[in-house]
């Protein structure tokens, strides 16, 4: 049987990990913007960036 610490601990510590799991996908795609928009400051092609990053013409 659960007391309330051990419910409020697991459930902090799942709240943590996945803020934490949020946070990184988040990291992720803001990384891939700014790698878009270097590589479009650049003159690489739609085609490339799309290829590089993954990202749609207008997502950058």
């Amino acid at each position: 049987m659960w007391d309330n610490n051990a419910v409020l601990e697991k459930s902090y510590a799942d709240g943590h990990n996945d803020g934490k799991a949020e946070g990184k996908v988040e990291g992720k795609a803001e990384e891939k913007l700014s790698i878009a928009k270097n590589l479009k400051d650049i003159g690489i092609s739609p085609k490339d960036i799309y290829k590089a990053t993954g990202l749609k013409e207008g997502e950058y």
